[in-house]
């Protein structure tokens, strides 16, 4: 299909267009929450299987199994969230989430 009009470039700056984006409501902590997000389902895996490689003396066979698992477990839990997210709201299933695991921090 073409395009009736044409496209114009912006003429603002790259720095005038990065202001106007942080300046969006609920994008900085939107972006901090990300931040943490990534930080605990991306760094908190490789560390975990260090420790249990040298402190646990776990196989290399089932260091790669809880791995294989993990990452079936990341996958299902893509799917699920995203259906409950669909259902019930983002910050519903975020409590939940949340409140099912501080419990588990004071555990350990």
């Amino acid at each position: 299909i073409p395009e009736v009009e044409k496209s114009s470039p912006s003429k603002e700056s790259f720095f005038q267009a990065l202001m106007k984006v942080l300046r969006i409501p609920g994008y900085l902590p939107f972006c901090a929450y990300c931040f943490l997000l990534m930080l605990f389902t991306g760094a908190c895996p490789m560390i975990f299987s260090l420790l249990e490689k040298d402190v646990l003396g776990f196989s290399d066979d089932r260091i790669v199994l809880i791995g294989n698992l993990m990452a079936l477990g990341g996958m299902l839990g893509f799917v699920l969230g995203g259906r409950m997210v669909d259902r019930f709201g983002t910050k519903y299933v975020f409590y939940a989430a949340i409140s099912d695991s501080v419990p588990f921090c004071f555990w350990f």
